[in-house]
C-alpha cells in the first residue's frame, strides 16, 4: 500500500473526554491510501486530496467497500464524548475489519484490514487465527503476514488459560530474576517503562494492589521495557 499525505498532519493528538485529556490518533483529511494492483489505479480530484476519487481493480474495489462500512463508525469518532464511548467506537472498527477478513480471505486488503483491527483493539487469538489461518499462502508469507503470524503465536502464548511462558531477567543491581521463581503464589506481571506515561499513571495503583493483597500470597513482578541507556530511571 502507499500513500500520499497533503499539508495537514496526521498523528497522535490530545482530545479531551469528560475534562479529562486523552491521546488518541487523529488522520489527516489531506491524505489518499490506495494498493498498488495490475492495471490502473487512478487518483482524480478538482481541488485537494480530500476530495479525490480511487479507480482501480479488484484491490481497489475491496478497499473502496471496507471504506464505505467503516466511514459511519469515522463520523461517530470524531462526536465522541468520553473514553468509554471512544474505546466502544474503536472495538466496532476492529469489528467491521475482522467481518470483512472473513468474507474477502483471499483480498490482500484483508491482510491490511488484520493490522487496522489489531491497532484499534487488543484481538483475541481464538478469534483471529482463524481468518490468519484462511489467508492465501502468498499473504501468510509477505513480511506482513510474517509479522502478524509473529503477532499470532505470542498471542497464543499469553492466552487465557495457558501458561506463561518462563522467562528470566536482570534486576537494576544485576540479580537474576526468573519468572518460575514465584510458582506456588498469585503474581501480577506488570511490564512498564520509564517513558511510558499511562505506564508510571498506573504504577500507584499497582503499588495499593500488592499493600491489598501481600499477605494473601501475592506478589508482582515489574519488568521494565527501558533498554541500558535509562536503566537509572
Amino acid at each position: 500500500m502507499l500513500e500520499r499525505q497533503g499539508r495537514l498532519q496526521s498523528g497522535w493528538q490530545k482530545k479531551q473526554f469528560g475534562g479529562k485529556m486523552a491521546t488518541v490518533y487523529v488522520e489527516s483529511p489531506d491524505r489518499i491510501r490506495l494498493f498498488l494492483e495490475p492495471g490502473p489505479v487512478v487518483v482524480n480530484s478538482a481541488d485537494s486530496m480530500r476530495t479525490a476519487r480511487l479507480t482501480g481493480g479488484p484491490l481497489t474495489a475491496d478497499y473502496l467497500r471496507i471504506n464505505e462500512v467503516t466511514k459511519p463508525i469515522a463520523k461517530k469518532a470524531n462526536t465522541s464524548k468520553s473514553q468509554a464511548e471512544f474505546d466502544a467506537i474503536s472495538k466496532e472498527y476492529a469489528q467491521a475489519y475482522l467481518v470483512f477478513v472473513k468474507s474477502h480471505p483471499t483480498s490482500w486488503v484483508s491482510l491490511e484490514a488484520l493490522q487496522y483491527a489489531r491497532q484499534m483493539n487488543p484481538p483475541q487469538y481464538a478469534e483471529v487465527a482463524p481468518l490468519y489461518a484462511a489467508l492465501t499462502p502468498a499473504q501468510r508469507a509477505s513480511p506482513p503476514g510474517k509479522f502478524y503470524g509473529d503477532m499470532l503465536a505470542g498471542l497464543k502464548a499469553t492466552a487465557i488459560g495457558a501458561q506463561a511462558p518462563a522467562f528470566t531477567q536482570t534486576t537494576p543491581d544485576g540479580k537474576q530474576v526468573s519468572l518460575a521463581d514465584y510458582r506456588g503464589k498469585y503474581v501480577l506481571v506488570d511490564f512498564w517503562a520509564s517513558w511510558c506515561t499511562p505506564c508510571r499513571a498506573e504504577n500507584p495503583n499497582v503499588l495499593k494492589a500488592y499493600e491489598a493483597f501481600k499477605v494473601r500470597n501475592f506478589e508482582v513482578l515489574g519488568v521494565s521495557l527501558d533498554d541500558e541507556k535509562s536503566r537509572e530511571k
